[in-house]
């Protein structure tokens, strides 16, 4: 709705974050009630769910032939997107580094480090006061701003968006750049999403209809012999420069 009425992409991409992060703290506090399989299950169900409404909700979303963007104007009155994607370019990348540095003062602050507590011994945490599950909801809720984020730049910089946005497969390839970057890893998601970009566009210029059988074939590599990720090789490298020092 907002898209069809506002061409300022800074109110714009404001605007999906904030709903994106309001809608991730109703949600957040309706499943962090549970763990492991079921939270997982939970998730799915949500994001299906919100697939499906903006399937219905065709007047406002579109349905499935989706909703183009407004011509935007200049960022800061200044920028005007070109045809080329410069300006996108760059303005993506200054978002990406707007909340890179805003994951980097959280994990270091004394809620990040509560959140890390958390991971490894919830129980323990609770034993000691900390309120685990509010601590969980607001982590989600983050989560789900940065995602509203990351949805705004991709509508903005191709000038439409479609309901494939929504779908589980998205859903399933941020995870899987995730797991090849290495879980729990600040830099991970960078390396991953490289890697996963990077191998996808070279096996299917090899063979466009069995591509995910490389895809695959790298996941699991990378499950079965690096403990985190690819960047767990990285470490390796490190350690092992180090010591040849």
């Amino acid at each position: 709705m907002f898209a069809k009425t506002s061409g300022d992409p800074l109110l714009g991409l404001i605007f999906a974050t904030v709903i994106a992060g309001v809608f991730g703290l109703v949600t957040g506090a309706l499943i962090l009630h549970t763990q492991g399989v079921t939270l997982m299950m939970l998730t799915l169900a949500v994001a299906a769910l919100i697939g499906e409404t903006a399937n219905q909700a065709h007047v406002l979303t579109g349905g499935d032939d989706g909703l183009q963007m407004p011509e935007l104007n200049p960022i800061l009155g200044l920028f005007r997107f070109d045809l080329w994607g410069h300006t996108a370019y760059l303005y993506a990348a200054a978002i990406l580094l707007a909340w890179f540095l805003v994951s980097w003062r959280i994990i270091r602050s004394p809620f990040g480090r509560s959140l890390n507590g958390i991971r490894q011994n919830p129980r323990r945490m609770r034993a000691i006061g900390t309120p685990v599950w509010r601590r969980l909801v607001v982590a989600y809720a983050l989560s789900a701003a940065m995602a509203g984020s990351a949805g705004a730049l991709s509508a903005q910089a191709t000038g439409s968006v479609g309901e494939n946005a929504l779908s589980l497969l998205t859903s399933g390839t941020v995870l899987m750049v995730l797991v090849l970057g290495g879980m729990r890893r600040l830099y991970g998601a960078f390396l991953g999403a490289i890697v996963y970009v990077l191998a996808q566009d070279l096996a299917a210029e090899l063979d466009p209809f069995r591509w995910m059988f490389v895809i695959g074939g790298l996941l699991m590599a990378v499950v079965l012999f690096l403990d985190n990720g690819l960047m767990g090789l990285v470490d390796i490298v490190t350690r092992r420069v180090r010591a040849l020092r």
